[in-house]
């Protein structure tokens, strides 16, 4: 279950890989004298959204892991 609630911010976390030179037109320029322009979006709220997916995946696993082991005393 924990793995699945990580595994949900894994694809907002590419998105906002590729979007990381956005907001706006991003041209690439080519050594055969083309050139490439696409608009990308920020990447900021993508990172955010993906990042709180993660760390929810890992706060959920601990505490599943805390709650299992038993007293040690």
């Amino acid at each position: 279950m924990t793995g699945l609630v990580s595994g949900f911010g894994a694809p907002l976390l590419y998105i906002a890989f590729l979007n990381r030179h956005g907001p706006g037109d991003i041209c690439r320029h080519y050594a055969n004298g083309g050139e490439s322009c696409t608009q990308e979006s920020s990447p900021w709220p993508w990172l955010a959204i993906g990042a709180a997916f993660v760390i929810a995946g890992a706060v959920l696993f601990v505490q599943q892991h805390h709650h299992r082991s038993p007293a040690r005393w």
